[in-house]
This record gives structure tokens, C-alpha cells and sequence, in this order.
């Protein structure tokens, strides 16, 4: 191993593959899906940990709740309420890929 200010890092950048499912809104998620499964290898380290770069950047299990756009977070175990969509999400009905922002409140 090296170490010091030279040593080799793993680096993180999932910036491209944020623009990347970002050019994807309107899209059918099942093509991207398909595309990026011919891409990557789910087999491999790097593919693996790409797909869930990739799972954490859109959120696949969205409903309709309540009048609203909403889903469970799995991840954080809060299985107990809706929690609403903010950024990339495949809608309900269509299976497109949308984006929600943030609202901002007003001062």
C-alpha cells in the first residue's frame, strides 16, 4: 500500500451518471433499465456498485397516496408513514421517469 499526499484513492463520481439519468426524464423506465443492464455487470464490483448508485438516484417503488406522489423508504426503515418524492422517480401509472423538486418555502 501506498501512503501519503501521492497514495491512490478510490474515487466517488457519480456526477455523470446523475446527468446521465437526468437526460433520461420522459423516458420509459424499463428502456433505461435495459440499457444500462447491457452496460453494466451486475456480477462485477464495480457494476454492483454502480446499480446502487443508480437505485439510490431514482426511487422505482413510488404510489399515488392520499392525492400525492409518495413511497416507503426501505432504507430507513420508516415503514409507518408516506414519505413524499423529491428528485428523480418512475411515475406510478406511466412507468416514465419524472423529476419533483424541492418546494421552497416563501419567507
Amino acid at each position: 500500500m501506498q501512503y501519503g499526499y501521492d497514495a491512490k484513492e478510490f474515487s466517488d463520481l457519480i456526477n455523470p451518471l446523475k446527468r446521465y439519468l437526468r437526460s433520461c426524464r420522459g423516458k420509459p423506465w424499463f428502456k433505461v433499465h435495459s440499457e444500462l443492464s447491457q452496460k453494466l455487470d451486475r456480477r462485477s464490483v464495480t457494476g454492483s456498485h454502480i446499480w446502487d448508485h443508480v437505485m439510490r438516484e431514482i426511487e422505482v417503488d413510488c404510489y399515488i397516496g392520499d392525492g400525492r406522489l409518495a413511497y416507503s423508504n426501505v432504507r430507513t426503515y420508516s415503514w409507518t408513514r408516506d414519505l413524499p418524492v423529491v428528485g428523480l422517480y418512475v411515475h406510478p401509472k406511466t412507468g416514465l421517469i419524472c423529476e419533483q423538486r424541492r418546494r421552497r418555502r416563501r419567507r
